[in-house]
């Protein structure tokens, strides 16, 4: 028996990699029109946030796709501005997926896609974002009173503190 894949299994896994794909981008495209009316209520989903009560560069995305949903753009980039190439890669995504799946070959622009420069670039984008923030937020104090003294570690230590 031999180690290597057959063509057939290569091309299931190509489709299935598309199909993968296609439902992937539309269940986070449409998932957030079902969660929009408890993303307010709902609990904290990011584990760093709620523990430490440190952002992280997708906070407030979830809500930002709950705007997104309801139309309402400029509330969704307040959130986070990142949510708008977000949404794009999303849209886009299962539309170069269908053609690959037309053609029956993925397309040429791949090797840049997923070369180092590229991750180097977004990441590079991502953290100078977040950086951003971080400086507003301390900035106008929102750093302490939204994030901080919210999150777990803080409640658990000011539970500490009360008890000595």
């Amino acid at each position: 028996m031999s180690c290597t894949t057959t063509p057939d299994l290569r091309q299931r896994e190509y489709v299935g990699r598309r199909v993968g794909a296609i439902c992937g981008c539309w269940a986070t495209l449409l998932l957030p029109f079902a969660y929009a009316g408890y993303v307010q209520q709902g609990p904290v989903l990011c584990p760093l946030r709620a523990l430490f009560g440190l952002p992280c560069p997708g906070c407030g995305m979830t809500r930002a796709f709950c705007a997104l949903s309801q139309f309402e753009w400029l509330s969704a980039v307040e959130l986070n501005a990142l949510c708008i190439p977000l949404v794009l890669v999303l849209f886009i995504t299962p539309v170069v997926a269908l053609v690959e799946l037309a053609r029956g070959k993925p397309c040429r622009f791949y090797s840049f896609l997923y070369s180092s420069r590229v991750a180097w670039c977004c990441g590079g984008v991502t953290a100078a974002y977040h950086v951003g923030r971080l400086v507003w937020w301390a900035h106008t104090g929102a750093l302490m009173n939204d994030y901080l003294k919210s999150s777990w570690g803080f409640q658990m230590l000011n539970w500490l503190m009360l008890r000595s």
